[in-house]
């Protein structure tokens, strides 16, 4: 399945438990709270829930996935390990997650879940894997949020809500009977479906920000991409569209995978990703970027005056 450009892989059919009789088995894990009398039980807290797991075997691993019900995308997140996401947050609601402070996204989608199963609805997760991405945990818990809000501003799923929503999810059900939840979340503050709590999807159709002014800074390029800033500072057009392609011929080296796959390599912030610098300090910025297609644009930048001898490469400066 592909959402947004990003290609999801099935990870299974969520299969609910159910008794002797076929019908689902309900949980009720309130009465198992040792604070039950000191807080209420929040919105979300009173299901109905079911329980349910996913296979061990290949899901621990950190993506944005997608719960599709009846073929249509009803929801959209991001997590640092789906097995841990599902089988111990989603899939089995712990008693202080029902009351206030408790992770409540998770007893929400449980009772969504519930209800789809019930009506005979199938229910599958899909997962877009990001641990192949060459970064740091934080780096690649960014990109994910990045992906996710691509695919929310495109889908707008049902099951993920568009007001505010301070709800905490941890990547494991993680909530013992005294206490209300971890603090770590899941990309789920509900505002973002936009991208606005999380910066917003920076794809280079968005006009990706600029951490640090790069324009004539050559002194940090390395010979990987010197090739493409001696292409570009030489070029005569102030838009320059080219395929991956025809870059690879232009840099004579294979393009980095994850250049192919995630929009953010693309970003024209050469504080976070130093490559940027040998498009940024030639005078023009990533401004549209097809991961599709397999192209990629970029424009010169308006405060760029260019000169007319053009620059050396730092691989030719002595």
């Amino acid at each position: 399945m592909e959402l947004s450009g990003y290609a999801f892989d099935r990870v299974c059919d969520v299969e609910p438990d159910r008794t002797d009789r076929g019908v689902l088995d309900v949980s009720v894990p309130q009465p198992e709270y040792a604070r039950r009398d000191e807080k209420a039980v929040h919105d979300h807290g009173w299901g109905p829930f079911c329980t349910f797991d996913v296979p061990d075997d290949g899901t621990r691993r950190p993506g944005v996935y997608a719960v599709v019900v009846a073929d249509e995308v009803t929801y959209v997140g991001e997590t640092a390990d789906l097995y841990e996401r599902f089988a111990n947050g989603y899939g089995r609601i712990s008693p202080a997650n029902c009351f206030e402070g408790g992770q409540g996204t998770n007893c929400r989608l449980n009772t969504e879940i519930f209800h789809a199963a019930r009506a005979g609805d199938r229910v599958t997760v899909f997962l877009h894997a990001t641990d192949d991405f060459d970064g740091t945990d934080e780096e690649n818990r960014t990109l994910r949020r990045l992906i996710k809000g691509d695919v929310l501003e495109a889908r707008s799923p049902a099951w993920n809500l568009t007001g505010a929503d301070d709800e905490r999810e941890g990547d494991g059900g993680g909530a013992d009977a005294g206490d209300g939840g971890g603090d770590e979340t899941d990309g789920d503050n509900e505002t973002d479906r936009g991208g606005e709590t999380d910066g917003g999807p920076d794809s280079p159709t968005t006009e990706p920000d600029r951490g640090v002014d790069a324009r004539g800074d050559t002194d940090r390029l390395t010979d990987e991409f010197a090739g493409l800033y001696d292409y570009l500072v030489n070029h005569d057009r102030d838009r320059v569209e080219r395929t991956f392609a025809e870059l690879e011929v232009v840099v004579d080296d294979a393009l980095p995978t994850q250049a192919r796959r995630w929009r953010r390599w693309w970003t024209n912030d050469a504080a976070t990703h130093p490559h940027a610098r040998a498009w940024l300090a030639a005078g023009y910025e990533v401004t549209d970027v097809s991961l599709q297609e397999g192209r990629i644009a970029f424009e010169r930048s308006e405060s760029t005056a260019r000169d007319a001898t053009p620059r050396a490469s730092p691989r030719r400066r002595e």
